[in-house]
């Protein structure tokens, strides 16, 4: 069994996606949202006036799409996990297939990969 592979994948990757963290130019005045969280682009939409209030608050909409999707991955991570561990393997690998897709929205370099591969491994070493 193969589950501590599972395990350190898994306490690898907890924690690190949970906003946007890459270079962006949202909107018309290409805002980069990078590192920032949506209850920040709220404030900023309430100190500044007219179109960059405007702009702040679609922001802040964006957001916290990003920041729902990240904990829901994670979510998803964490019961993939936890099935892994439980044996289920086939529970494991929808869930963990679940996170994956989820994340691919917005990452290219999926930070549930590594957990996704050993959730797999884990799977193949019963058969």
């Amino acid at each position: 069994m193969n589950t501590p592979s599972v395990t350190k994948s898994y306490e690898s990757a907890y924690g690190k996606w949970q906003f946007c963290d890459w270079q962006t130019e949202f909107g018309i005045l290409k805002l980069n949202l990078m590192g920032l969280r949506a209850v920040q682009a709220d404030r900023l939409a309430i100190a500044t006036g007219g179109q960059e209030s405007c702009e702040w608050r679609k922001a802040a909409v964006w957001l916290r799409r990003v920041e729902t999707d990240a904990a829901k991955a994670q979510e998803l991570a964490t019961q993939a996990r936890d099935a892994s561990l439980q044996n289920d393997h086939m529970l494991a690998t929808d869930l963990i297939n679940q996170a994956c897709q989820l994340e691919a929205a917005w990452h290219q370099s999926l930070v549930w990969h590594p957990l996704s591969l050993a959730v797999h491994a884990e799977s193949q070493s019963i058969h």
